[in-house]
């Protein structure tokens, strides 16, 4: 039954809602593509409950989306299912230590540079580790 809920989390209608009403909020205007990969959800475990979190530069930005896709979803899910709307545990916060997504090419290459500095050094010790014999003048 969460499946049906994250389905219809990510779906147009929700994310037109969600994108609309953010814009009338923070005057930003994302597209849908934007705010569907901005915003994560997971099921909590044993439990019958979604979290759901957002990643955008603007910390602000991140909890309002987050909040206008939970309100949207749970409008949704009531109009789809004929049901009562369901219950929103807690509103987003926005997160005081903002991450930092800028900086991925740097992390890339820092990566990759300490990769070659570590085959180097596992390369330079296997050669010096080496005490099989060659050639002929090794036997001499």
């Amino acid at each position: 039954m969460l499946d049906d809920y994250i389905v219809i989390a990510k779906s147009k209608p929700v994310l037109d809602t969600a994108i609309q009403n953010l814009y009338e909020k923070d005057g930003v205007l994302l597209t849908r593509e934007e705010a569907s990969m901005a915003i994560s959800i997971t099921e909590v475990e044993n439990t019958h409950i979604l979290r759901f979190s957002a990643i955008h530069h603007d910390p602000k930005i991140a909890c309002d989306l987050c909040n206008a896709i939970t309100d949207a979803m749970a409008d949704q899910i009531a109009y789809i299912m004929n049901t009562d709307r369901p219950s929103i545990v807690e509103r987003a916060e926005e997160n005081p230590y903002p991450i930092n997504i800028s900086n991925n090419s740097r992390s890339v290459y820092i990566g990759a540079v300490g990769g070659f500095a570590l085959c180097a050094v596992i390369l330079c010790v296997m050669f010096l580790m080496d005490d099989k014999i060659k050639t002929a003048e090794d036997i001499e």
